[in-house]
């Protein structure tokens, strides 16, 4: 954030919620505690980066605000800094892309306007995963196994495809960043375009 020149009184760390078996289940319900945050402070925007979220080497403190502030001229719901595994079509604006599908939420802006429709999503996908969790470890049990991490389930990031089909989510051309890491119940880039496919089957 200091690189970009962000503001430290702006900058606010969400305590993460730890889920031993399912890391996804974690990832939700702390992005849930940061918009949360954002509708209580009544924010105008709100930029969210996961812990292990890296800006690209071509971004700076002068590239970052001209980015911005061309994006602010705009009508737009998300903006996605990063991206998975992705779908876009081109956009009206030559530095942006349209969101088809996009997976990661390890950096993206959102407006307040959005802030609820986001939140609604994101909680149906804790609800589920929550679902999905108990029904594996039955499983489990029921197979008489060891309980193991739940890596395949109904992700946030998976989750808001809906959302950006029918509503107004951008990337930008040369992505800000990156995930610098993975941990080991992240879903496989494989599980993540199987499951763009299916939510387009089912469309």
């Amino acid at each position: 954030m200091q690189k970009i020149g962000w503001d430290p009184k702006n900058v606010i760390r969400v305590e993460g919620v730890l889920e031993k078996m399912c890391g996804h289940l974690g990832c939700g319900k702390s992005h849930v505690k940061a918009l949360e945050l954002a509708i209580k402070n009544d924010w105008d925007s709100v930029l969210i980066l996961e812990d292990d979220f890296v800006f690209n080497d071509w971004v700076n403190k002068e590239t970052f605000k001209s980015f911005i502030e061309n994006l602010y001229t705009v009508n737009w719901d998300v903006t996605i800094l990063a991206r998975g595994h992705h779908e876009v079509k081109k956009s009206e604006y030559e530095w942006l892309e349209r969101v088809i599908t996009c997976t990661t939420t390890s950096g993206y802006i959102v407006k307040k306007h959005y802030y609820k429709k986001l939140l609604n999503v994101f909680s149906e996908s804790v609800k589920q995963v929550t679902k999905e969790l108990k029904e594996h470890t039955a499983k489990c049990k029921k197979d008489k196994v060891p309980v193991s991490k739940l890596d395949y389930c109904s992700a946030i990031d998976q989750y808001w495809f809906g959302l950006q089909s029918t509503d107004t989510f951008y990337l930008f051309k040369s992505d800000m960043g990156r995930q610098e890491s993975w941990s080991d119940n992240n879903c496989s880039i494989e599980h993540q375009a199987g499951m763009i496919e299916e939510y387009k089957a089912n469309k």
